[in-house]
């Protein structure tokens, strides 16, 4: 089972109670910036809120919906205006179809990796995208700040114990995206500066993934 099946109703409220209207707009801030008639891909995608926002914005685009948990993937699909327009996969980024994707979201999902990890998800994401592609996400980034030092303190040991993630800290997950080649055209903060949203890009000539 899945340890975020657990979670799967409590997830987004308890997100909101904490975060409140910044994680809401940290998530949605960037969709404007997607071409029309993309092919998109979302890793990680939750219980699918996001997904709805995106179908009113881009009628016109194809979505690949990828999602570990079962539970969250059925919610997710309850959530879709137009199924045909939107492919459900049960799975992590080793299930991304070789669709040449235009654009990726990954909101919350980069955290959930060890640093070794991460760079290894990351590279097989991107071997998925277009030249030029954009990868849009939305995390939290460590400032130094005491109190963002306790919430992802208090976090990780939460989302350890209840969801069984690698993780035990915050990996360098901008770096991680530099480092596979991309490179960050626009960023926004939320919440006092602790959730950062970006725009990555990638180049326009694919390089080869050096694991």
């Amino acid at each position: 089972m899945n340890g975020f099946d657990r979670l799967a109703t409590l997830y987004d409220p308890l997100a909101r109670m904490i975060y409140g209207q910044s994680i809401v707009q940290a998530q949605t801030c960037f969709l404007d910036v997607i071409p029309s008639f993309s092919k998109v891909l979302i890793v990680g995608g939750g219980t699918g809120w996001l997904l709805t926002k995106l179908l009113q914005d881009h009628p016109e685009c194809e979505v690949w919906y990828i999602e570990s948990s079962v539970n969250m993937l059925s919610m997710a699909a309850r959530k879709s205006m137009d199924p045909g327009r939107v492919h459900f996969i049960l799975g992590t980024e080793e299930d991304i179809p070789g669709c040449g994707f235009d654009v990726v979201i990954t909101h919350f999902f980069l955290d959930l990796f060890s640093k070794p990890a991460l760079l290894i998800a990351v590279q097989k994401i991107c071997l998925a995208l277009r030249p030029s592609a954009l990868w849009i996400v939305a995390d939290f980034v460590d400032q130094g700040k005491g109190w963002q030092r306790f919430l992802l303190k208090t976090m990780y040991s939460f989302f350890r114990q209840t969801c069984r993630i690698e993780a035990r800290t915050l990996p360098p997950w901008g770096g991680a995206l530099i480092q596979s080649g991309l490179y960050k055209v626009e960023h926004r903060l939320y919440y006092k500066g602790f959730i950062e949203s970006a725009v990555y890009r990638m180049p326009s000539v694919q390089r080869p993934p050096s694991f």
